[in-house]
């Protein structure tokens, strides 16, 4: 097996007040399960940067080290990741983290939370969560199908169309995923139709499945349109649908 190239990371944590470290989850703690992720993972972590009494709701609290992992993790050309024990440790305004991710990932730095790593940004967190749901993915040049699942002598493998771009076989992952969720039983495709008035409840729920896993966390901005949210979050827009009626 072909070794992978080491990848490397700054860490965070942050408590508001250092008298909630008892009740809350310590700096300490959140950097050991920081630590403990990237040894799983391969990862390298260059600096650690903490802020103690210093709140990630207000705008008008200075956090220096913060400010300073961000800056220097924009800078310096090793760094592509940011570690943080969960997203409320990095910011808390969803607005706010949607901007500073932005315009991080301008210079290829992405925020992983360690207690929820399947980052639905890129592909690799479809792929982690089969990982460990003990299910093999596989490519495959189909003409019309886009992804299957199929259970072969008690193995389950997902075959993906290897002709898709990749924001699209992020999508099929995941709605497969979301087959062996609901009716974890038998064999299944996908093949997605632009206009489809009617459709089985099994895909129904598979595309429900997928549009919450991979937005998971995400919500419309105020005055963001619907194409817009769905540029953002990397899915077709007439899936969109799914994450907006309940």
């Amino acid at each position: 097996m072909k070794k992978r190239d080491p990848r490397y990371a700054f860490s965070y944590a942050r408590v508001s007040d250092p008298r909630q470290a008892q009740k809350d989850v310590s700096v300490p703690e959140q950097l050991r399960k920081i630590r403990e992720y990237a040894d799983r993972e391969g990862i390298i972590i260059l600096r650690e940067f903490t802020d103690l009494g210093k709140s990630a709701y207000r705008d008008d609290v200075k956090r220096d080290e913060f400010e300073r992992m961000i800056q220097e993790a924009k800078g310096d050309p090793r760094v592509s990741l940011i570690l943080v024990h969960d997203m409320s440790r990095f910011v808390r305004r969803r607005a706010k983290a949607v901007l500073i991710k932005a315009d991080l990932a301008q210079y290829g730095v992405r925020v992983i939370p360690v207690l929820n790593p399947y980052d639905s940004s890129t592909i690799a967190g479809p792929y982690r969560l089969a990982r460990a749901m003990g299910i093999d993915v596989d490519e495959f040049p189909f003409r019309r199908i886009k992804g299957l699942i199929l259970e072969i002598a008690g193995r389950v493998t997902i075959v993906l169309n290897s002709n898709l771009p990749e924001w699209l076989k992020r999508f099929v992952l995941a709605h497969e995923l979301g087959h062996r969720q609901m009716s974890p039983r038998g064999m299944g495709y996908f093949f997605l139709a632009e206009h489809t008035l009617m459709e089985p409840r099994v895909e129904y729920e598979a595309n429900r499945y997928a549009v919450e896993l991979l937005t998971w966390g995400d919500e419309p901005e105020v005055n963001e349109t619907l194409e817009q949210f769905a540029a953002r979050v990397g899915l077709p827009v007439e899936m969109i649908r799914y994450k907006i009626i309940r």
